[in-house]
């Protein structure tokens, strides 16, 4: 269960390190950058709990919830790689930035690690492809973020109340919270 629990909350932390940033960008008047341009830096834990194993979701065969051992496994499987997602993210963005502070011809700093400059000739167009790589990287992972989060509960949820049920008084009674804004 814990191994699960530690799914969500890996999901959830990613998504609120992105939105914070969207949020941090707009109230320092930066609003009107590109995402890519707005999410500088995504925060994430190197810890990966270990993969949870079939004789932790076998249970779920016997309860007639074979669909749920199922749902347990992928979900775990795909926040990771959403996980592998940012820090792909990561050091895309840091590439570019490199490549920015080298090639720039009147590039600034706009607000730490936000930069704007401009491009000519070759170093424009590779700027310019970078940033899309960038932007279809970051929307492929909020997308993701928005899907996966809301299954890991949905599995979350629908794996304690059937564990519940199974192993009737052996199985602890505990309220899950979730943290609404994220």
């Amino acid at each position: 269960m814990h191994k699960l629990q530690s799914v969500l909350e890996t999901s959830e932390n990613l998504r609120r390190a992105i939105n914070r940033q969207f949020v941090a960008a707009n109230e320092e008047g930066a609003g009107d950058l590109e995402p890519w341009a707005k999410v500088v830096e995504i925060v994430a834990d190197d810890y990966k709990e270990e993969a949870i194993s079939v004789s932790e979701t076998a249970f779920l065969i016997d309860a007639k919830r074979a669909e749920l051992m199922n749902d347990v496994h992928l979900i775990q499987r795909r926040v990771w790689h959403l996980l592998a997602a940012s820090k792909k993210y990561n050091a895309l963005r840091a590439e570019l930035v490199k490549f920015m502070e080298e090639h720039h011809q009147d590039g600034q700093p706009e607000d730490g690690l936000r930069v704007s400059g401009s491009f000519s000739g070759k170093a424009a167009f590779v700027a310019d492809m970078r940033q899309k790589q960038l932007q279809n990287l970051l929307g492929q992972l909020m997308d993701g973020l928005e899907t996966d989060t809301e299954e890991a509960w949905r599995v979350l949820l629908a794996f304690k109340q059937t564990a519940e049920e199974y192993f009737e008084g052996m199985f602890p009674v505990f309220k899950l919270e979730r943290d609404e804004k994220c």
